[in-house]
Protein backbone atom coordinates (compact mmCIF):
# COMPACT_ATOMS: atom_id res chain seq x y z
CA UNK A 1 0.00 0.00 0.00
CA UNK A 2 0.82 3.46 -0.51
CA UNK A 3 -0.45 6.64 0.57
CA UNK A 4 1.37 10.37 -0.50
CA UNK A 5 4.44 8.45 -2.32
CA UNK A 6 5.07 6.55 1.03
CA UNK A 7 4.83 2.97 1.83
CA UNK A 8 3.65 1.59 5.14
CA UNK A 9 6.28 0.24 7.57
CA UNK A 10 6.21 -3.83 8.41
CA UNK A 11 4.36 -4.36 11.30
CA UNK A 12 7.02 -6.49 12.76
CA UNK A 13 9.56 -3.35 11.97
CA UNK A 14 7.24 -0.96 14.29
CA UNK A 15 6.48 -3.54 17.24
CA UNK A 16 10.83 -4.28 17.30
CA UNK A 17 11.09 -0.77 17.32
CA UNK A 18 13.31 -0.87 13.76
CA UNK A 19 13.20 1.55 10.85
CA UNK A 20 12.46 0.01 7.62
CA UNK A 21 10.95 2.03 4.22
CA UNK A 22 8.04 -0.61 4.23
CA UNK A 23 6.68 -2.35 1.84
CA UNK A 24 8.23 -2.05 -1.89
CA UNK A 25 6.52 -3.95 -3.79
CA UNK A 26 3.47 -3.28 -5.58
CA UNK A 27 -0.26 -4.85 -5.35
CA UNK A 28 -1.15 -7.92 -7.89
CA UNK A 29 -3.47 -9.66 -8.84
CA UNK A 30 -2.98 -13.56 -9.25
CA UNK A 31 -5.09 -16.62 -9.95
CA UNK A 32 -5.91 -19.16 -6.94
CA UNK A 33 -3.14 -21.48 -7.68
CA UNK A 34 -0.60 -18.75 -7.92
CA UNK A 35 -1.58 -17.55 -4.34
CA UNK A 36 -1.58 -21.16 -2.58
CA UNK A 37 1.82 -21.48 -4.45
CA UNK A 38 2.63 -17.65 -2.73
CA UNK A 39 1.12 -18.70 0.87
CA UNK A 40 3.23 -21.76 1.23
CA UNK A 41 6.50 -19.67 0.61
CA UNK A 42 5.35 -16.94 3.03
CA UNK A 43 4.72 -19.57 5.37
CA UNK A 44 7.93 -21.06 5.24
CA UNK A 45 9.35 -17.88 5.79
CA UNK A 46 7.43 -16.93 8.71
CA UNK A 47 8.29 -20.05 9.89
CA UNK A 48 12.05 -19.64 9.78
CA UNK A 49 11.42 -16.34 11.68
CA UNK A 50 9.66 -17.93 14.25
CA UNK A 51 12.12 -20.03 14.93
CA UNK A 52 14.76 -17.52 14.83
CA UNK A 53 12.66 -15.78 17.45
CA UNK A 54 12.47 -18.20 19.83
CA UNK A 55 15.80 -19.18 19.65
CA UNK A 56 16.56 -15.50 20.78
CA UNK A 57 13.86 -16.34 23.48
CA UNK A 58 15.33 -19.18 24.70
CA UNK A 59 18.87 -17.90 25.04
CA UNK A 60 17.05 -14.83 26.68
CA UNK A 61 15.59 -17.42 29.50
CA UNK A 62 18.60 -19.39 30.05
CA UNK A 63 20.84 -16.79 30.91
CA UNK A 64 17.62 -15.09 33.00
CA UNK A 65 17.77 -18.56 34.53
CA UNK A 66 21.30 -18.51 35.48
CA UNK A 67 20.90 -15.65 37.24
CA UNK A 68 17.82 -16.40 38.84
CA UNK A 69 19.98 -19.64 40.56
CA UNK A 70 22.63 -17.25 41.61
CA UNK A 71 19.97 -15.03 42.96
CA UNK A 72 18.30 -17.58 45.06
CA UNK A 73 20.84 -17.55 47.62
CA UNK A 74 21.50 -14.26 48.25
CA UNK A 75 17.84 -12.63 47.83
CA UNK A 76 16.48 -15.35 49.78
CA UNK A 77 13.55 -15.26 47.35
CA UNK A 78 10.10 -16.15 48.86
CA UNK A 79 8.76 -19.17 46.53
CA UNK A 80 6.37 -17.01 44.58
CA UNK A 81 9.08 -14.84 43.76
CA UNK A 82 11.24 -17.83 42.43
CA UNK A 83 8.75 -18.57 39.59
CA UNK A 84 9.05 -14.55 38.59
CA UNK A 85 11.64 -13.28 36.27
CA UNK A 86 14.37 -11.26 38.25
CA UNK A 87 13.93 -7.93 38.18
CA UNK A 88 16.39 -5.03 36.87
CA UNK A 89 17.24 -4.35 41.21
CA UNK A 90 17.64 -8.11 41.41
CA UNK A 91 20.48 -7.47 38.71
CA UNK A 92 21.70 -4.30 40.24
CA UNK A 93 21.93 -5.87 43.71
CA UNK A 94 23.99 -8.95 42.35
CA UNK A 95 26.36 -6.75 40.58
CA UNK A 96 26.99 -4.44 43.82
CA UNK A 97 27.34 -7.52 46.10
CA UNK A 98 29.79 -9.34 43.38
CA UNK A 99 31.79 -6.08 42.45
CA UNK A 100 32.11 -3.95 45.62
CA UNK A 101 34.24 -4.90 48.13
CA UNK A 102 32.58 -5.56 51.58
CA UNK A 103 34.29 -2.69 53.55
CA UNK A 104 33.03 -0.40 50.93
CA UNK A 105 29.15 -0.80 51.11
CA UNK A 106 27.31 0.39 54.19
CA UNK A 107 24.20 -0.73 53.61
CA UNK A 108 22.48 -1.94 50.74
CA UNK A 109 18.22 -1.70 50.89
CA UNK A 110 15.73 -0.95 48.16
CA UNK A 111 17.02 2.10 47.29
CA UNK A 112 20.50 1.07 47.48
CA UNK A 113 22.25 3.66 49.42
CA UNK A 114 26.14 4.28 49.33
CA UNK A 115 28.72 5.70 51.60
CA UNK A 116 29.59 9.37 50.65
CA UNK A 117 33.17 8.99 51.68
CA UNK A 118 35.14 9.35 48.54
CA UNK A 119 36.73 6.23 46.85
CA UNK A 120 37.74 4.64 43.92
CA UNK A 121 36.55 1.33 44.34
CA UNK A 122 32.84 0.54 43.41
CA UNK A 123 32.48 4.20 42.17
CA UNK A 124 30.67 3.85 39.28
CA UNK A 125 28.03 1.22 40.91
CA UNK A 126 26.53 3.72 42.69
CA UNK A 127 24.78 5.49 39.86
CA UNK A 128 23.56 2.08 38.71
CA UNK A 129 19.82 2.53 40.83
CA UNK A 130 20.02 6.55 39.93
CA UNK A 131 19.45 5.32 36.08
CA UNK A 132 16.78 2.50 36.78
CA UNK A 133 13.75 5.09 36.31
CA UNK A 134 12.09 4.54 33.09
CA UNK A 135 13.15 1.05 33.15
CA UNK A 136 10.37 0.00 30.31
CA UNK A 137 11.14 2.84 27.79
CA UNK A 138 13.22 2.57 24.89
CA UNK A 139 16.11 4.98 26.98
CA UNK A 140 17.21 2.79 29.18
CA UNK A 141 17.23 -0.91 27.08
CA UNK A 142 20.89 -0.62 26.10
CA UNK A 143 21.58 -0.44 30.36
CA UNK A 144 19.27 -3.27 31.39
CA UNK A 145 20.66 -5.47 28.56
CA UNK A 146 24.59 -4.54 29.61
CA UNK A 147 23.83 -4.77 33.74
CA UNK A 148 22.12 -8.14 32.87
CA UNK A 149 25.46 -9.49 30.67
CA UNK A 150 27.31 -8.62 33.84
CA UNK A 151 25.32 -10.15 35.95
CA UNK A 152 24.89 -13.16 34.33
CA UNK A 153 28.61 -13.30 33.49
CA UNK A 154 29.48 -12.83 37.47
CA UNK A 155 27.26 -16.34 37.91
CA UNK A 156 28.00 -18.40 35.28
CA UNK A 157 31.97 -17.69 36.46
CA UNK A 158 30.55 -18.75 39.74
CA UNK A 159 28.29 -21.88 39.11
CA UNK A 160 31.13 -22.83 36.41
CA UNK A 161 34.10 -21.37 37.16
CA UNK A 162 36.85 -21.04 34.21
CA UNK A 163 34.33 -22.21 31.86
CA UNK A 164 32.96 -20.96 28.48
CA UNK A 165 29.27 -21.02 28.74
CA UNK A 166 26.90 -19.93 25.88
CA UNK A 167 24.49 -17.95 28.85
CA UNK A 168 27.43 -15.72 29.17
CA UNK A 169 28.69 -14.90 25.10
CA UNK A 170 25.07 -14.56 23.82
CA UNK A 171 24.39 -11.89 26.86
CA UNK A 172 26.78 -10.65 26.15
CA UNK A 173 26.08 -10.50 22.39
CA UNK A 174 22.59 -9.17 23.27
CA UNK A 175 24.20 -6.09 24.80
CA UNK A 176 26.66 -5.69 22.09
CA UNK A 177 24.05 -5.11 19.72
CA UNK A 178 22.13 -3.08 21.94
CA UNK A 179 25.25 -0.49 21.92
CA UNK A 180 25.91 -0.11 18.47
CA UNK A 181 22.48 0.89 17.69
CA UNK A 182 22.06 3.03 20.20
CA UNK A 183 25.14 4.74 18.96
CA UNK A 184 25.33 4.53 15.71
CA UNK A 185 21.45 3.83 14.81
CA UNK A 186 20.10 6.12 17.34
CA UNK A 187 23.61 8.73 17.88
CA UNK A 188 22.96 8.11 21.70
CA UNK A 189 25.42 10.05 23.96
CA UNK A 190 23.87 9.95 27.57
CA UNK A 191 25.16 8.74 30.67
CA UNK A 192 23.32 5.52 30.29
CA UNK A 193 26.02 4.71 27.21
CA UNK A 194 28.44 5.28 29.72
CA UNK A 195 27.21 3.02 32.41
CA UNK A 196 26.85 0.31 30.30
CA UNK A 197 29.99 1.06 28.32
CA UNK A 198 31.48 -0.01 32.34
CA UNK A 199 29.08 -3.04 32.48
CA UNK A 200 30.44 -4.40 29.21
CA UNK A 201 33.92 -3.46 29.78
CA UNK A 202 33.68 -5.78 33.37
CA UNK A 203 32.04 -8.36 30.87
CA UNK A 204 35.62 -8.76 28.96
CA UNK A 205 37.63 -8.72 31.81
CA UNK A 206 36.14 -12.24 32.72
CA UNK A 207 36.51 -13.46 29.12
CA UNK A 208 39.32 -15.53 27.70
CA UNK A 209 39.77 -12.89 25.46
CA UNK A 210 42.86 -10.19 23.73
CA UNK A 211 42.44 -6.76 25.27
CA UNK A 212 41.16 -4.75 21.59
CA UNK A 213 37.66 -4.94 22.67
CA UNK A 214 38.53 -3.44 26.19
CA UNK A 215 40.56 -0.99 24.51
CA UNK A 216 37.24 -0.10 21.94
CA UNK A 217 34.73 0.38 25.45
CA UNK A 218 37.46 2.83 26.72
CA UNK A 219 38.47 4.27 23.66
CA UNK A 220 34.50 5.18 23.14
CA UNK A 221 33.98 6.33 26.82
CA UNK A 222 36.84 8.75 26.37
CA UNK A 223 35.12 10.10 23.40
CA UNK A 224 31.86 10.59 25.79
CA UNK A 225 33.66 12.58 28.33
CA UNK A 226 35.51 14.86 25.88
CA UNK A 227 31.83 15.68 24.40
CA UNK A 228 30.74 16.19 27.72
CA UNK A 229 33.79 18.23 28.73
CA UNK A 230 35.54 19.15 32.23
CA UNK A 231 32.58 21.24 33.48
CA UNK A 232 30.22 18.42 33.22
CA UNK A 233 32.14 16.30 35.16
CA UNK A 234 32.56 18.12 38.64
CA UNK A 235 29.13 16.93 39.97
CA UNK A 236 25.92 14.24 39.80
CA UNK A 237 26.10 11.31 37.86
CA UNK A 238 28.43 12.12 35.25
CA UNK A 239 30.88 12.83 38.34
CA UNK A 240 30.96 9.36 39.52
CA UNK A 241 30.96 7.41 36.08
CA UNK A 242 34.14 10.06 35.45
CA UNK A 243 35.85 8.59 38.96
CA UNK A 244 35.15 5.30 38.05
CA UNK A 245 36.32 5.31 34.67
CA UNK A 246 39.60 7.81 35.42
CA UNK A 247 42.25 5.01 36.14
CA UNK A 248 40.86 2.48 33.37
CA UNK A 249 41.52 5.08 30.79
CA UNK A 250 44.51 6.15 32.14
CA UNK A 251 45.74 2.72 32.73
CA UNK A 252 45.08 2.38 29.00
CA UNK A 253 47.11 5.36 28.13
CA UNK A 254 49.71 3.34 29.90
CA UNK A 255 49.84 0.66 28.03
CA UNK A 256 49.24 2.33 24.45
CA UNK A 257 51.87 4.58 25.66
CA UNK A 258 49.90 7.46 24.44
CA UNK A 259 49.19 11.41 25.68
CA UNK A 260 45.74 11.46 27.53
CA UNK A 261 43.13 14.37 28.03
CA UNK A 262 43.72 13.41 31.62
CA UNK A 263 47.07 15.11 31.80
CA UNK A 264 45.43 18.18 30.56
CA UNK A 265 45.31 20.96 33.90
CA UNK A 266 41.23 21.10 32.64
CA UNK A 267 40.94 17.52 33.71
CA UNK A 268 43.24 17.49 36.57
CA UNK A 269 41.48 20.69 38.26
CA UNK A 270 37.72 20.66 37.66
CA UNK A 271 35.77 17.47 37.83
CA UNK A 272 37.11 17.57 41.54
CA UNK A 273 36.62 21.13 41.81
CA UNK A 274 33.43 20.80 44.21
CA UNK A 275 33.64 17.14 45.15
CA UNK A 276 36.56 15.73 47.14
CA UNK A 277 39.02 13.55 45.66
CA UNK A 278 39.75 10.41 46.80
CA UNK A 279 43.69 9.48 47.88
CA UNK A 280 43.70 7.44 44.84
CA UNK A 281 42.45 10.13 42.23
CA UNK A 282 45.15 12.51 44.16
CA UNK A 283 47.08 9.81 43.03
CA UNK A 284 46.51 9.74 39.68
CA UNK A 285 46.39 13.84 39.01
CA UNK A 286 50.38 13.04 39.53
CA UNK A 287 50.64 10.26 37.17
CA UNK A 288 48.52 11.63 34.50
CA UNK A 289 51.73 13.27 32.53
CA UNK A 290 53.54 10.11 32.40
CA UNK A 291 52.04 8.61 29.28
CA UNK A 292 52.34 11.47 27.59
CA UNK A 293 56.40 11.85 28.70
CA UNK A 294 56.61 8.06 27.65
CA UNK A 295 54.93 9.04 24.10
CA UNK A 296 57.52 11.91 23.78
CA UNK A 297 60.33 9.39 24.69
CA UNK A 298 59.30 6.91 22.30
CA UNK A 299 58.77 9.92 19.61
CA UNK A 300 62.24 11.35 20.31
CA UNK A 301 64.16 7.93 20.25
CA UNK A 302 62.77 7.16 17.40
CA UNK A 303 64.42 9.87 15.74
CA UNK A 304 67.75 9.87 17.26
CA UNK A 305 69.48 7.75 14.75
CA UNK A 306 68.82 10.78 12.41
CA UNK A 307 71.38 13.53 11.60
CA UNK A 308 70.18 16.26 14.01
CA UNK A 309 71.18 17.90 17.11
CA UNK A 310 68.40 16.74 19.81
CA UNK A 311 69.98 17.61 22.86
CA UNK A 312 67.33 20.24 24.52
CA UNK A 313 64.43 18.05 23.70
CA UNK A 314 66.59 15.19 25.27
CA UNK A 315 67.53 17.20 28.65
CA UNK A 316 63.53 18.69 28.73
CA UNK A 317 62.75 15.04 28.55
CA UNK A 318 65.10 13.26 31.62
CA UNK A 319 64.00 16.46 33.44
CA UNK A 320 60.48 15.90 33.26
CA UNK A 321 60.92 12.00 34.25
CA UNK A 322 63.32 13.11 37.45
CA UNK A 323 60.71 15.94 37.90
CA UNK A 324 58.06 12.97 38.35
CA UNK A 325 59.55 10.94 40.35
CA UNK A 326 60.23 13.53 42.58
CA UNK A 327 56.68 14.46 42.47
CA UNK A 328 55.61 11.11 43.12
CA UNK A 329 57.83 11.22 46.49
CA UNK A 330 56.62 14.49 47.68
CA UNK A 331 52.92 13.18 47.43
CA UNK A 332 53.21 10.19 49.64
CA UNK A 333 55.31 12.12 52.22
CA UNK A 334 52.47 15.00 52.10
CA UNK A 335 49.85 12.06 52.07
CA UNK A 336 51.47 10.14 54.90
CA UNK A 337 52.06 13.56 56.97
CA UNK A 338 48.24 14.45 56.31
CA UNK A 339 46.59 11.47 57.68
CA UNK A 340 49.36 10.63 60.39
CA UNK A 341 48.95 7.05 60.88
CA UNK A 342 50.61 3.45 59.32
CA UNK A 343 48.80 3.27 55.86
CA UNK A 344 50.41 -0.65 55.50
CA UNK A 345 52.56 -3.19 57.64
CA UNK A 346 53.77 -6.99 57.44
CA UNK A 347 51.11 -9.30 58.37
CA UNK A 348 51.15 -11.96 60.58
CA UNK A 349 48.84 -15.26 60.11
CA UNK A 350 46.04 -14.02 62.48
CA UNK A 351 46.16 -11.36 59.73
CA UNK A 352 46.10 -12.94 56.70
CA UNK A 353 46.24 -16.66 56.40
CA UNK A 354 49.72 -17.16 53.87
CA UNK A 355 48.62 -18.67 50.48
CA UNK A 356 51.41 -21.80 49.75
CA UNK A 357 53.25 -19.57 47.75
CA UNK A 358 55.36 -16.48 48.37
CA UNK A 359 58.28 -14.19 47.33
CA UNK A 360 61.37 -15.09 49.53
CA UNK A 361 59.13 -16.65 52.64
CA UNK A 362 58.46 -12.41 53.19
CA UNK A 363 55.03 -11.33 54.63
CA UNK A 364 51.90 -10.43 52.68
CA UNK A 365 51.32 -6.52 53.33
CA UNK A 366 48.50 -5.83 55.38
CA UNK A 367 46.70 -2.51 54.30
CA UNK A 368 44.45 0.13 56.11
CA UNK A 369 41.98 -0.12 53.05
CA UNK A 370 41.51 -1.85 49.56
CA UNK A 371 41.51 1.82 48.18
CA UNK A 372 45.14 2.67 50.10
CA UNK A 373 46.10 -0.77 48.71
CA UNK A 374 45.27 0.52 45.37
CA UNK A 375 47.18 3.69 45.87
CA UNK A 376 50.65 2.53 46.92
CA UNK A 377 50.63 -0.89 43.81
CA UNK A 378 49.67 1.82 41.63
CA UNK A 379 52.89 4.38 43.20
CA UNK A 380 54.95 1.44 42.70
CA UNK A 381 53.92 0.95 39.45
CA UNK A 382 54.74 4.49 38.29
CA UNK A 383 57.80 4.70 39.74
CA UNK A 384 59.00 1.61 38.08
CA UNK A 385 57.75 2.76 34.68
CA UNK A 386 59.40 6.47 35.09
CA UNK A 387 62.37 4.33 36.41
CA UNK A 388 62.87 2.18 33.19
CA UNK A 389 62.45 5.57 30.85
CA UNK A 390 65.18 7.09 32.71
CA UNK A 391 67.62 3.42 32.12
CA UNK A 392 66.08 3.05 28.35
CA UNK A 393 66.71 6.99 27.99
CA UNK A 394 70.45 7.85 29.45
CA UNK A 395 71.36 4.46 27.39
CA UNK A 396 70.92 6.44 24.24
CA UNK A 397 72.39 9.64 26.03
CA UNK A 398 75.24 8.19 27.97
CA UNK A 399 77.17 11.75 28.07
CA UNK A 400 73.78 12.85 30.18
CA UNK A 401 74.52 13.74 33.91
CA UNK A 402 71.72 13.49 36.13
CA UNK A 403 72.18 15.35 39.38
CA UNK A 404 68.56 15.63 40.98
CA UNK A 405 67.97 13.99 43.91
CA UNK A 406 64.66 12.36 44.93
CA UNK A 407 64.62 13.51 48.91
CA UNK A 408 65.84 10.30 50.75
CA UNK A 409 66.38 8.40 47.86
CA UNK A 410 69.68 9.52 45.90
CA UNK A 411 68.89 8.97 41.57
CA UNK A 412 71.61 6.66 40.74
CA UNK A 413 70.36 4.84 37.92
CA UNK A 414 73.60 2.38 39.07
CA UNK A 415 71.31 1.00 41.45
CA UNK A 416 68.02 1.34 39.47
CA UNK A 417 67.12 -2.42 38.72
CA UNK A 418 67.52 -3.07 42.52
CA UNK A 419 65.09 -0.37 43.42
CA UNK A 420 62.74 -1.86 40.48
CA UNK A 421 63.19 -5.44 41.72
CA UNK A 422 62.38 -3.88 45.54
CA UNK A 423 59.06 -2.09 44.41
CA UNK A 424 57.98 -4.46 42.13
CA UNK A 425 58.27 -7.48 45.37
CA UNK A 426 56.14 -4.95 47.34
CA UNK A 427 53.79 -4.53 44.64
CA UNK A 428 53.50 -8.63 44.67
CA UNK A 429 53.55 -9.00 48.59
CA UNK A 430 50.01 -6.68 48.16
CA UNK A 431 48.20 -9.80 46.21
CA UNK A 432 47.56 -11.35 48.69
CA UNK A 433 45.16 -8.61 50.62
CA UNK A 434 43.69 -7.67 47.10
CA UNK A 435 42.64 -11.53 46.75
CA UNK A 436 41.06 -12.17 49.71
CA UNK A 437 37.55 -13.18 49.16
CA UNK A 438 35.84 -9.89 50.33
CA UNK A 439 37.35 -7.92 48.27
CA UNK A 440 35.04 -9.27 46.20
CA UNK A 441 34.97 -8.82 42.06
CA UNK A 442 36.59 -5.40 41.93
CA UNK A 443 39.74 -6.22 44.44
CA UNK A 444 41.06 -8.96 42.07
CA UNK A 445 40.41 -6.77 39.04
CA UNK A 446 42.52 -3.74 40.49
CA UNK A 447 45.66 -5.89 40.55
CA UNK A 448 45.85 -6.96 36.87
CA UNK A 449 48.18 -2.91 35.89
CA UNK A 450 50.29 -3.46 38.92
CA UNK A 451 51.24 -6.77 38.49
CA UNK A 452 51.91 -6.77 34.60
CA UNK A 453 54.54 -3.91 35.35
CA UNK A 454 55.99 -6.14 38.37
CA UNK A 455 56.21 -9.08 35.94
CA UNK A 456 58.04 -6.97 33.14
CA UNK A 457 60.29 -5.67 35.98
CA UNK A 458 61.23 -9.40 36.64
CA UNK A 459 61.68 -10.33 33.05
CA UNK A 460 64.04 -7.55 32.52
CA UNK A 461 66.40 -9.42 34.80
CA UNK A 462 65.24 -12.81 34.53
CA UNK A 463 68.34 -14.53 35.25
CA UNK A 464 67.79 -14.83 39.36
CA UNK A 465 64.32 -14.34 39.14
CA UNK A 466 62.68 -17.43 38.44
CA UNK A 467 60.87 -17.81 41.95
CA UNK A 468 59.11 -14.10 41.29
CA UNK A 469 58.04 -14.91 37.86
CA UNK A 470 56.36 -18.22 39.35
CA UNK A 471 55.10 -16.23 42.14
CA UNK A 472 53.03 -13.82 39.42
CA UNK A 473 52.17 -16.83 37.53
CA UNK A 474 50.64 -17.77 40.57
CA UNK A 475 48.38 -14.95 40.66
CA UNK A 476 47.14 -14.95 37.51
CA UNK A 477 46.04 -18.55 37.66
CA UNK A 478 44.46 -17.17 40.82
CA UNK A 479 42.36 -14.49 39.37
CA UNK A 480 41.41 -16.58 36.41
CA UNK A 481 40.16 -19.09 39.06
CA UNK A 482 37.90 -15.85 41.17
CA UNK A 483 36.50 -15.26 37.12
CA UNK A 484 38.94 -12.97 35.64
CA UNK A 485 39.63 -15.26 32.71
CA UNK A 486 41.42 -12.39 30.96
CA UNK A 487 43.88 -12.00 33.28
CA UNK A 488 46.68 -13.74 31.33
CA UNK A 489 46.50 -11.53 28.33
CA UNK A 490 46.24 -8.27 30.72
CA UNK A 491 49.50 -9.53 32.82
CA UNK A 492 51.27 -11.56 30.39
CA UNK A 493 50.44 -10.22 27.15
CA UNK A 494 51.11 -6.89 27.45
CA UNK A 495 54.14 -4.64 27.68
CA UNK A 496 54.19 -0.86 28.84
CA UNK A 497 58.05 -0.64 29.56
CA UNK A 498 60.41 -0.60 26.52
CA UNK A 499 63.92 -2.06 26.34
CA UNK A 500 67.11 -0.60 25.02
Amino acid sequence: MKVKNRFWPSAMCVYSGRVCEGYQTPWTFVDSSTFVSASKQRNTRETSQTRRHRKTLKVQENAHASVQQGLQPSLNPSRESLLARPSHDDFIALVVRNYVPKDSVTSIDNDLHFTKEPRICGAWVEVLPSLRSGRGGTRNLVLTAAVEALATSILTQKLYPNRDNIESFQSYELALRSLRKSVTVDQRSDVELLASIMCLSLVELMMPSTSVALEAHLKGAGQLFRAYGADACKAGVLHTLFAGFRPLLLIDAFQLRQTTFLASPKWIDVPFSICRASSMQSLLDKGAIIPSLLNQSDNLLDKAHEEGNFDVEARDLINHLVTTLIDLENWEMEYCQGIDRQCYWPSDRSELPLSKTSISQDKPLIYTSVTMANVYTNLWAFRIICLSELERFICYFPYYDITHDIPSHPLNLKHAKEHKIALAKQICLSMEYLLQDEMELFGPASTCFPLQIAYETFLENEVGREEEISFVEGVVSRLVRKGLRSAPVLVFARRTMRTV
